[in-house]
């Protein structure tokens, strides 16, 4: 076999590999806050209160309790295509939406606004401190419920 044959087959054989391994690492992620204690709830006519339970479900994956308490994050997501949340209030349908990571952060926090009464989805950009909760790394989609220690 020829020098040059080798070096070709080569580069190509490690470029092939960067990029497999550059598109197993482009995964998204979104983070749940906990609700925000002692806030006002003047506008919120959604019937939440402080003591209320949102659960948060992200396509088909495990859903997430969120309280004053709990919260959790949606890890190892797909950047291609549409994702689906689904939110619901003491086990009531609430609201529901459609997002994608496509020219947006791959890394997005899912918040609460008490005083309206309304979800919002931020981008979270690189540098940017996050109010998310640590997640455990893992190589799949999954949810991970995170509780505050009282």
């Amino acid at each position: 076999m020829r020098p040059t044959r080798f070096i070709i087959g080569a580069t190509f054989s490690a470029v092939i590999l960067a990029v497999t391994a550059h598109a197993e690492d482009a995964v998204g992620k979104v983070c749940i806050s906990r609700i925000s204690i002692g806030e006002r709830w003047d506008a919120n006519d959604t019937g939440a209160r402080e003591s209320s339970t949102f659960t948060v479900r992200l396509d088909k994956l495990a859903p997430i309790l969120v309280t004053t308490n709990a919260a959790g994050v949606f890890t190892n997501l797909s950047l291609a295509g549409e994702h689906t949340v689904v939110i619901r209030l003491d086990g009531k349908p609430l609201t529901s939406f459609r997002f994608s990571f496509q020219d947006r952060a791959a890394h997005r926090r899912l918040w609460y606004n008490p005083f309206y009464g309304t979800w919002s989805l931020w981008d979270v950009h690189p540098g940017e401190r996050c109010a998310c909760p640590k997640a455990m790394p893992t190589n799949r989609a999954g949810s991970q419920r995170l509780d505050r220690k009282i």
